[in-house]
This record gives C-alpha cells, sequence and structure tokens, in this order.
C-alpha cells in the first residue's frame, strides 16, 4: 500500500513540473522585458542596446511619444511591435539595424 501512495503524490508533481517548464520555454531570440511606458526614444535605445542592433528612427515622428510597458519575453521584432501599438508608427528590421518611420498612408482612390 506504501508504493501506491507514493506514486499517487509523485505522478501530479511529475506532471506539474513539465508544464511549469513548458510554459517557461522561450522562442530562439526572445529576451525577457520588465519596462515601464516610458519615453519612446528611451524604450527604443534600450531595446535596440540590449539586442546588439542599432538604431535609425525619423526624430520627429518619435518626439514626444511613450511606448507601452513591456513585460515578458519577447523578440526584437515582437519588442518593438508592442511598444509601438498605436502610436502610429512602422518599423523595419534589416541588417541589424531597427529603422523607425511614420506609418504609411493609407491612400483610398474615389
Amino acid at each position: 500500500m506504501r508504493s501506491n501512495s507514493f506514486a499517487i503524490f509523485i505522478a501530479p508533481a511529475i506532471i506539474l513540473s513539465s508544464w511549469a517548464s513548458g510554459a517557461a520555454a522561450k522562442e530562439p531570440g526572445q529576451l525577457h522585458y520588465e519596462m515601464p511606458s516610458m519615453s519612446l526614444s528611451v524604450a527604443l535605445q534600450k531595446i535596440a542596446r540590449r539586442t546588439d542592433h542599432q538604431l535609425v528612427a525619423d526624430s520627429i515622428a518619435i518626439r514626444g511619444k511613450r511606448s507601452k510597458a513591456l513585460r515578458g519575453d519577447y523578440t526584437v521584432d515582437q519588442a518593438i511591435a508592442v511598444i509601438i501599438t498605436g502610436l502610429d508608427l512602422d518599423f523595419e528590421i534589416k541588417d541589424r539595424t531597427i529603422f523607425i518611420r511614420p506609418a504609411a498612408i493609407q491612400r483610398t482612390t474615389v
């Protein structure tokens, strides 16, 4: 009887430990961020520095804007996308350089 009760207690522990390790698994290239909302310029510089990227940003387009908070595990692409959400900006990452520019104006033909 002793071995059966031991199995009852150990099985949930094995299941929980495997679930926890799967939940904590990061995508390749992800880093953990704990950044509150701040000046967009500062947030972009922090991400660029941390990921060993250069930053090229339209200073007029980012002037006076605040980033969204960034908490969790993100690739550089994901991190930039989160912090510029809703700010009418686009970005591109090419050859370890992050380019930030005003969002393209959608033109409709009448």
